[in-house]
């Protein structure tokens, strides 16, 4: 089937307070996302949270309650939308008597957009073999071949459920490394679901966060480091800089007089930062962005109290 990809700027996914269920077990709620192309989207939670189920109805699996599009229409069952998505990762498997080259050969019949040669590339730089059965493959080789098949696919929405499962450090490096080769020459939309955000920072455009049965807030990459700040220095100074605004911290941690701030200062205006910085400077304290793992963490134990 012939498609037209999404225009660049495009809000390609559109999500408005969406319910995320299986049957009548509720996943998530209040989806509310607004994601462009190109781009490359973060899911982050614990398990159980509502990641696969996500990128599961990005990719027109499961039906959705509201809002909810993907290139302006419904996902669901949508022939269309499903031709222009690609979905690999943990919970997607193949038959385990197909050979590696088998399961390449059927996805490149799947998908119109489907390179073959970046597939053979991919499977040199993975160190993959194609003629061993998918059920000989070790976790992390059925791993490697299903981002072989993702970025190969070269669909306008490219969804990866915890591609680094299985892969030891060098292949998990070739895969951020890979990635970010498709994102620089063949920009697309990219939506990841993990459980470590700071191997893909690098990449990253917007954070989408879920936890206890319900999105906590999607932001861009940029937004987090400009609005979650750490300030380091002795205890006594970090505790007069915070002692007015104690709802802005997320979290301490000190450690033979010394402290660190997690200080979220989102949806404050400019005077509130000015007044921080110069308090923080008149105390000697140092400060800046915290790491994107870290700030997720912190607002997630916030968010549970």
């Amino acid at each position: 089937m012939t498609y037209s990809s999404p225009t660049p700027g495009d809000r390609v996914i559109h999500a408005d307070h969406a319910r995320l269920a299986y049957g009548k077990t509720t996943v998530a709620t209040d989806i509310t996302l607004a994601l462009t192309t190109p781009g490359c989207h973060l899911v982050v939670g614990p398990n159980g949270s509502g990641k696969t189920t996500l990128l599961r109805a990005i990719a027109g699996q499961i039906p959705v309650d509201g809002t909810f599009t993907v290139s302006g229409d419904k996902p669901f069952d949508n022939q269309q939308i499903m031709d222009q998505c690609v979905l690999m990762g943990a919970d997607i498997g193949f038959p385990t008597a197909w050979k590696a080259r088998t399961v390449l050969r059927i996805a490149a019949d799947r998908w119109s957009t489907f390179d073959t040669s970046r597939a053979d590339e991919l499977v040199d730089i993975f160190g993959l073999d194609t003629d061993k059965n998918y059920g000989e493959l070790s976790r992390g080789q059925k791993t490697a071949l299903q981002v072989v098949v993702a970025l190969a696919a070269r669909c306008p929405i490219t969804c990866l459920d915890e591609p680094y499962l299985g892969l030891d450090i060098e292949r998990r490096g070739i895969l951020y490394r890979e990635l970010a080769e498709e994102i620089a020459h063949h920009p697309r939309t990219f939506i990841i679901a993990t459980h470590e955000p700071a191997d893909a920072a690098s990449i990253t455009d917007t954070v989408t966060v879920l936890d206890e049965k319900k999105m906590l807030f999607c932001a861009t990459a940029e937004q987090l480091a400009d609005d979650v700040v750490t300030v380091a220095g002795p205890s006594n100074a970090c505790e007069k800089l915070t002692a007015d605004c104690p709802d802005l911290v997320l979290a301490t941690t000190t450690t033979t007089g010394m402290s660190r701030v997690i200080i979220d200062l989102r949806g404050q205006d400019d005077i509130v930062f000015s007044r921080l910085a110069d308090k923080a400077a008149q105390l000697k304290l140092t400060a800046g962005p915290t790491e994107l793992d870290t700030t997720i963490a912190a607002l997630i134990s916030k968010n549970r109290g």
